[in-house]
């Protein structure tokens, strides 16, 4: 892992696994998407928005029927605009060895 600013982040590609960092903090896991480098954004999806919804009430009903029982698909498609940071936005970027460990995690390969 490392940390990079916001000039070095733009500049990394599609499918960086990344937080924002406040010193010793970290928000949500997103993945990057897009760059906009002309207005110094990019695009992301948020592993937090995970449910399937064409609007907020779809998603609210999907959460719903969840919470009844039923299995509901996570999406990887959906993003959208961060717009939300500050100029001198420092960021937590997962390396290549970061995300195979977090694949092998995800997959059971670690065991107690």
């Amino acid at each position: 892992m490392r940390i990079v600013n916001l000039d070095q982040f733009l500049a990394l590609p599609p499918g960086t696994i990344y937080f924002k960092y406040v010193p010793c903090m970290l928000t949500e896991m997103s993945v990057k998407r897009a760059s906009l480098r002309e207005t110094r954004d990019w695009f992301r999806t948020g592993i937090e928005s995970l449910v399937d919804g064409a609007d907020s009430q779809a998603e609210v009903d999907a959460m719903l029927a969840m919470e009844k029982g039923a299995s509901v698909p996570a999406r990887y498609d959906s993003y959208g605009r961060d717009s939300c940071y500050e100029p001198d936005q420092k960021f937590l970027v997962l390396d290549a060895a970061d995300r195979k460990e977090m694949i092998r995690f995800l997959m059971g390969g670690i065991q107690d």
